[in-house]
């Protein structure tokens, strides 16, 4: 069901930022993203001998990986900011969806084991 509740795909040119560190997501916004193909980097913002500098910290470059996940299971801001290091392909998921696929898997899921159940009964 969540698989189903991805968006896309959305491709993004080389250097175009996704979302930036300290952002909060909004309603309907894309909380997650999903690597179909090229490269996202994500870098934070760091002081050293006060000057402000962004520092890579992680690079996604496998088809599945993901970004964002916070993002999506909880209300905070974005830790990092994202920007495809390449031209890249992208499916997106906002928390709301994920929120109501979750809710449909749960109740499926009920569903089923009650069925099971009564079946051994």
């Amino acid at each position: 069901w969540v698989v189903d509740a991805f968006r896309g795909p959305h491709k993004l040119r080389r250097n175009r930022v996704i979302y930036r560190q300290g952002e909060h997501v909004t309603d309907g916004e894309s909380a997650l993203y999903l690597l179909e193909k090229g490269c996202l980097e994500a870098s934070a913002a760091t002081q050293t001998a006060g000057q402000s500098q962004n520092v890579c910290v992680a690079s996604y470059e496998r088809p599945g990986q993901m970004v964002g996940e916070r993002a999506l299971l909880h209300d905070c801001p974005r830790a990092v900011t994202v920007t495809a290091a390449l031209d890249s392909v992208v499916w997106t998921l906002d928390r709301e969806t994920f929120r109501s696929a979750a809710r449909t898997a749960a109740t499926e899921l009920r569903r089923r084991h009650g069925q099971l159940v009564a079946a051994s009964e």
